[in-house]
């Protein structure tokens, strides 16, 4: 009986503190709306360099996410949470001390470690803390679904805000991304594992090494490819677009006053 109250406390707490931790982490905060902006004009890299990060960013990520499973599995959902959102801290603070454009690539390999961490682990994570009931999905939707929904509203705000923010100084909107990544850490460290009978599906490195090969070849062969580099092409140039005609009527704006 003591273990059972134990355990329905700690599913209890979980699922309290889930919502928080997604309307805080699901994306982050601050910084991207003003990503390219900061690449560009702080870190003075060019608009084709900040593609390649993120063609970086996708191709690591790609490659993380096979092993994680086995990793999460040796981790415990918890401990990979919590380990996804330090890297996911130490990405931005890689960014913010970065001198050349090594560390930035650095930023994005552990981003996408981080990244894949997190997207492996999190909503199993919730899964586990769900009493077993025939409304379990249900719940499990309204907690997820609860979180994301404030995200949104949290994320539109902090959009505005960080444009305000990054003309009084580029690097508050990344401060305030590194600030927003470790609440999401403290809130993760509270989060207690849920030790459940369950049967995880773990792959050899032969096996992890086959399905890369075949990702791969379903890539490269695939016109979505192009397509991906393309669009990243014209949200880029759409960015600076958006931010030279602002920065243009700013600068008529103060001119005249």
């Amino acid at each position: 009986m003591e273990e059972e109250k134990k355990l329905a406390k700690r599913r209890k707490l979980n699922m309290k503190l889930y919502p928080i931790y997604k309307m805080i982490s699901t994306d982050v905060l601050f910084y991207n709306a003003i990503k390219v902006l900061f690449l560009t004009q702080v870190k003075l890299i060019s608009n084709a360099d900040v593609v390649f990060l993120e063609s970086l960013y996708a191709f690591f990520k790609m490659i993380f996410t096979i092993p994680m499973t086995t990793i999460a599995a040796k981790l415990g959902k918890r401990r990979s949470i919590v380990l996804g959102n330090i890297l996911v801290t130490l990405e931005f603070v890689t960014i913010l001390i970065s001198r050349n454009f090594m560390f930035l690539v650095l930023s994005q390999i552990i981003s996408a470690l981080g990244w894949s961490l997190r997207s492996t682990t999190e909503s199993p994570f919730l899964n586990s803390s769900i009493p077993e009931t025939k409304n379990k999905g249900k719940i499990f939707t309204k907690i997820d679904s609860k979180g994301y929904s404030k995200y949104c509203y949290i994320a539109a705000i902090a959009t505005i805000l960080a444009g305000f923010f990054y003309e009084i100084n580029p690097y508050i909107p990344l401060i305030l991304a590194i600030l927003f990544d470790t609440l999401g850490l403290i809130i993760s460290l509270n989060f207690i594992d849920v030790k459940e009978e369950e049967k995880i599906e773990t792959k050899t490195i032969k096996e992890s090494i086959i399905e890369v090969k075949n990702d791969f070849k379903f890539i490269f062969r695939s016109p979505r490819l192009k397509s991906l580099l393309l669009m990243l092409r014209i949200h880029v140039g759409n960015d600076m677009l958006i931010w030279n005609i602002s920065n243009n009527i700013i600068k008529r704006y103060t001119c005249t006053c």
